[in-house]
Parts: C-alpha cells; sequence; structure tokens
C-alpha cells in the first residue's frame, strides 16, 4: 500500500491556523524574549534617568526571573481552580499593566514593581497537556500518546510518551509515522498509540482509522480519543520478514497479512525463503525503562524469537542479552528488535550516539586547555611579570 506522508492542510483550515494560533503564539514568544533581554539593551539609559547601581540594575533585571519562578506553583493551582481561559487571561493581563508601569515609573520601586507583575505573564504551561494529564493515567504505564496540535516537547513533562519523540530527537521515520498515525490504523496499533490528542482547530479522525472519543476539555482545547488494539512498548514474535530497504519496509507493514504481534519486518538481507508467519507468541514480557537512554527487559520465551521494542530507530543503539553483545535490528520500519533465544533473558538496551561521545572529547579537551590557560596567568602574575613580553 502506498501512502503519501506529505498531506497537505486545505487553505482554510491553515489560514484559521495560522491567524489564531501561529501569530499570537509568534508575538507572545518574541515579546517574552523581549521582556528577558530589554534591560541589557536600555541598561545606558536606565543608569543615566535613574541614576542606578550596578546592583540595583541587576537587581531590576533578576526580578522578572524571580517572579516567574515564584508562580511556577501557584499557577498550577489557578488552572486547576479556573481553568486555562481565565487564569492566561489574568496573567497576561498582570503582564501588560506590568509593562504599563514599568514605561511610567518615576523611581526603582516602581520599576520593581512592573518587571515583577511582568514575570509571571508566560508562567501558564499547555492547557491541553494538563488536561492530558488529569485523563490518560494509563499512559504512564506503557501506552504512547499520538499528537494532532498540541506541543509535543511538553509530553514528557506531564509523564507521557509521545509517539514522535522530543524534536531535536526525531528521526525521519517516526516522523512520517507521527504525521499518519491519527489517520492509519495500521500505523497506529503499530506505533503503540492507545491515546490520540487532537488540538483545537485540528481536523477529527476519520472515521476508518477505528478512534474512540474517550474525553473533550470543555474549554475546547483538547479530545482524547482512544483505541483498544494498540502493541505494547515491548513484545515478542517468532517470525519475521525481510524488507531490503526502509522503503520496502514502509511498503510491508502495510501488507494486509502482516499482524505485527506474529512477525516483525527487519531490514537487511533476507534469507533463502519467507515462512508463514506463526501463531501469536505465549512469551512474557517485563519491560523497566530507566530514563529515556536506557531500557531493560525480562524476557521469557518458549522458543527462539525477536524481542520487538518501540523505540525509535537510530545507530546509537546498541544492547546486551544476558550481558553478551547483540545485534539491534531495524524493525517495522522505524523501531528496534533484538533477537531472544528461547528461555529465560535479560536484555538492555542502551542509547548513546556516537556524536554524544565526540561532544563529550571535545568539551573535555576544551575544558583541559582552559584550565592550563588559567594555570599560566596564574603563575605570571604570581611572579608579576607581563602576560605579553
Amino acid at each position: 500500500m502506498n501512502v503519501d506522508s506529505t498531506q497537505a492542510v486545505p487553505p482554510p483550515l491553515a489560514a484559521r491556523v495560522a491567524l489564531s494560533v501561529f501569530l499570537p503564539f509568534a508575538a507572545a514568544y518574541f515579546l517574552s524574549y523581549v521582556y528577558r533581554s530589554i534591560n541589557a539593551v536600555i541598561a545606558p539609559d536606565l543608569t543615566a534617568d535613574f541614576t542606578l547601581s550596578a546592583a540595583q540594575l541587576g537587581l531590576l533585571t533578576s526580578v522578572y526571573f524571580l517572579a516567574f519562578a515564584a508562580f511556577q506553583i501557584p499557577v498550577g493551582i489557578l488552572l486547576d481552580r479556573f481553568g486555562p481561559r481565565r487564569t492566561n487571561a489574568s496573567l497576561l493581563l498582570a503582564a501588560a499593566s506590568g509593562a504599563l508601569v514599568f514605561a511610567l515609573s518615576q523611581g526603582v520601586p516602581a520599576l520593581l514593581a512592573g518587571r515583577a507583575l511582568i514575570g509571571p505573564g508566560p508562567v501558564p504551561l499547555e492547557p491541553a497537556w494538563e488536561y492530558a494529564d488529569a485523563h490518560l493515567p494509563r499512559a504512564r504505564t506503557g501506552w504512547r500518546v499520538a499528537i494532532d496540535g498540541p506541543q509535543a516537547n511538553a509530553a514528557p513533562l506531564v509523564g507521557l510518551q509521545a509517539v514522535g519523540g522530543f524534536d531535536d530527537f526525531r528521526t525521519e521515520a517516526s516522523m512520517r509515522l507521527e504525521e499518519l498515525v491519527a489517520s492509519e490504523p495500521v500505523l497506529a496499533r503499530l506505533t503503540g498509540a492507545r491515546y490520540l490528542l487532537v488540538g483545537r482547530d485540528r481536523p477529527e479522525p476519520p472515521p476508518e482509522a477505528r478512534w474512540t472519543l474517550a474525553e473533550r476539555d470543555p474549554d475546547g482545547h483538547v479530545a482524547i480519543y482512544t483505541r483498544t488494539d494498540a502493541c505494547p512498548r515491548a513484545w515478542v514474535v517468532h517470525g519475521a520478514r525481510y524488507a531490503p530497504d526502509l522503503e520496502a519496509a514502509w511498503e510491508a507493514v502495510f501488507d494486509p497479512a502482516f499482524d505485527p504481534l506474529r512477525e516483525v519486518v527487519l531490514v537487511g538481507d533476507a534469507p533463502p525463503a519467507h515462512a508463514p508467519p506463526p501463531e501469536p507468541s505465549t512469551a512474557r514480557v517485563r519491560l523497566d525503562e530507566r530514563g529515556s537512554s536506557v531500557v531493560e527487559v525480562l524476557v521469557t520465551t518458549p522458543r527462539d524469537g525477536w524481542l520487538v521494542v518501540a523505540h525509535s530507530a537510530d545507530p546509537g543503539w546498541t544492547a546486551t542479552v544476558d550481558g553478551l553483545p547483540a545485534v539491534v535490528a531495524t524493525a517495522n520500519y522505524a523501531f528496534v528488535a533484538v533477537a531472544v533465544p528461547a528461555g529465560r533473558h535479560q536484555v538492555a538496551l542502551v542509547y548513546a550516539p556516537p556524536a554524544l561521545a565526540r561532544g563529550t572529547r571535545i568539551s573535555l579537551v576544551s575544558l583541559v586547555l582552559l584550565l592550563v590557560a588559567l594555570a599560566r596567568v596564574a603563575a605570571t602574575r604570581s611572579r608579576g611579570r607581563p602576560l605579553v613580553p
């Protein structure tokens, strides 16, 4: 089955999103950074007009961040008590009044008060994620969440596992899955997406995708859909088919005969023949995820098979089976799999990309050079000689 992953947004919807979401967010984001750094720009004028000392100028700059930090917990309470609309509107009005007070100030106390009022304005978190956190308790026990609208990077803040992962670490394959997981039931099942979060001004999933509406935010920020046929986070299969490359694997997962609970699509050289997939495995799997880079799985399987884990495939993954190195294969187009023999085994997957090791080495070398330079400066000064002959 061919699926076009470049689905265009209908023009009317795109215009509404641009006007109601993108432009206000961009403007607010711009203002947030202006307020954070504006004192550095106007410091000479502030110092001249109000005869500020260095300590007063530092306090005037930091009071914004102090107010921002102090309001983290109170804003959470306000969101629970009054909802996002009233809370967001009230704090933005407070920030606007703080800007007015700052502009009309005649002394340092008024300047400090204005900066303090501005600080809480950007505090409120994404209301959709607050709602999702309250209504998706099972998402913390292995189920994944597909996102169509709300900001995906906020998912880890409330303990949710997003299908697309974190923006800076998403692979091309995982992004392709995320684009279609709301409309393709095969991908929703394959990725383990038990829940779908649909943001405001986003279309509802099509009926053929077999999502069921479970909850809708009364304020209209997010709707939560659910399904019952999602694959777990880790499971064992005893059949395998092979695809020569990623595009062939993409085609294979859409084959009507493909059942992810019976077989796995592996990217690599194919064996002499492809046997029909066996019955679903009776293997027992216990998953223990330690953060985002270490996965430990206790597997008990009656015969040889493949442990499939719904983590994005990447060269940085390494694996061991009972402490011995094992090969990590790309499975089901975008995930990882490790071969396991019959019996009880401890499988460990560790994510350590080569770029991280290179960056660590460069940082250590830079630190050593800096320490050498500082030691030379200290030695030269102690002898009372100039640094440059």
